[in-house]
């Protein structure tokens, strides 16, 4: 009788264990085959999340014990599509719905390409997202895009209301103009004044819609379009092949290009106090590219050496594709300032080279200013009145000219005055 009351005790124990295992392994619950979308949630046009939706309810336990990882396809900064995993670690319930997860992409957000789309641009399908649990259960999971159409890239060709400037666009995908917008781009100055548009009738769009070319006549009246300024799609103005349209959120980005190359002087100097007796007559200074020299009391020829626009304008000069990195030590600058009387009458002058490798450079922009301390080739300070100078300055890369002012900027000769208190 004992041995039979002992049978059942166990037995009432074992089925109640087993239920408790039973309870404790869950059955895994698929994800929606529609919800599911790819999410720009910071508006800089690379994926960095998505969101998933399940049927069923889903809590951290359950994704502490059923999921193992998640796979899918997508194009990194090199325009390679690559294979990546991400963690449980990733998956964040959302607070509200208990049905949807967030799967945070931004830790490899850096190494994608600008891209807001399915599509590789190729014909090729990216996505192929895959959820592995860790019983080995393995869903395919069919992903929306939900993500902005955005700049991708520019490059502006300012010349300063010398000549017509143009501005390429890249975008993130194919677009499409909203009706009745009449922008499509908005701009803001590198100082964060307040932002300005450009109208849609300056555009010139490539075949498929990634590209545009924007035209701005010599004579428009607008403010310059500067490389350093920064660009965007105008919010609720442009849309994506599944209706996406540009958002608020999208990022300003800042437009590659350069500028002119051209050499900076002034009209009149002032000379406030005596200079040293040891001062050379010429100085060649390297400053900062922000310095105001020359100045009114500073007197020579200057001109903004290297940096991202000065070394655009050299690959635009030479027909390279802008991303080519130049050999500096190729890179030369000759000058040959020559200073006259009014009447003519030779006073003093001068002429060399600097070479882009000049450790000088600090191989960063720099204004290179070449100063005259107003003394005549004999060190007597000069008379105040009024004086000629002739300034040629040279740029070659690889015995190659690339830009020389007497050429591109027609006569070379200045009046300047000078005077002293």
């Amino acid at each position: 009788m004992m041995n039979r009351l002992w049978k059942n005790i166990i037995l009432a124990m074992t089925l109640l264990t087993g239920s408790a295992v039973a309870d404790f392994i869950q059955s895994p619950i698929p994800p929606s085959s529609r919800e599911n979308s790819l999410l720009d949630s910071d508006g800089d046009g690379r994926l960095d999340q998505m969101n998933i939706k399940f049927l069923g309810t889903i809590s951290g336990e359950y994704l502490d014990q059923m999921v193992d990882s998640l796979t899918f396809d997508w194009m990194d900064s090199s325009k390679t599509v690559q294979h990546y995993a991400v963690g449980r670690k990733a998956f964040v319930p959302d607070s509200s719905n208990n049905r949807r997860i967030t799967v945070d992409l931004s830790h490899l957000q850096s190494q994608f390409d600008i891209l807001t789309s399915l599509s590789d641009g190729e014909g090729g399908s990216l996505g192929n997202v895959k959820l592995y649990l860790a019983e080995g259960s393995v869903f395919d999971i069919a992903m929306r895009d939900k993500m902005s159409p955005v700049v991708k890239s520019t490059f502006l060709r300012s010349y300063r209301g010398k000549s017509t400037d143009s501005l390429v666009v890249n975008f993130s995908e194919r677009v499409d103009l909203v009706w009745g917008c009449q922008a499509v781009l908005e701009f803001k100055k590198k100082d964060g004044s307040p932002g300005r548009f450009i109208s849609n009738s300056n555009a010139i769009w490539n075949a498929n819609n990634t590209s545009a070319l924007f035209l701005f006549e010599v004579n428009d009246s607008r403010e310059w379009l500067l490389p350093q300024d920064s660009i965007r799609l105008m919010p609720r103005c442009v849309l994506d092949s599944i209706r996406n349209a540009s958002e608020e959120n999208a990022r300003f980005r800042k437009m590659e290009g350069f500028y002119p190359l051209e050499v900076m002087s002034s009209n009149m100097v002032v000379e406030t106090a005596v200079p040293a007796e040891n001062l050379p007559i010429f100085q060649m200074q390297f400053k900062d590219p922000a310095a105001n020299v020359p100045n009114e009391n500073e007197w020579g020829v200057a001109m903004d050496v290297l940096g991202p626009e000065f070394e655009n304008a050299v690959r635009d000069a030479l027909g390279l594709e802008q991303k080519t990195a130049l050999d500096l030590k190729k890179l030369k600058i000759f000058y040959n300032l020559r200073i006259y009387t009014n009447l003519g009458a030779y006073v003093v002058g001068t002429s060399g080279e600097v070479y882009g490798n000049d450790s000088r450079f600090n191989g960063s922009a720099t204004r290179l200013f070449l100063k005259w301390n107003l003394m005549d080739g004999t060190r007597k300070r000069v008379a105040t009145g009024a004086y000629i100078s002739n300034a040629v300055m040279i740029i070659s890369y690889d015995g190659q000219v690339v830009f020389r002012n007497d050429v591109h900027h027609g006569p070379t000769t200045q009046i300047f005055g000078v005077k002293r208190k």
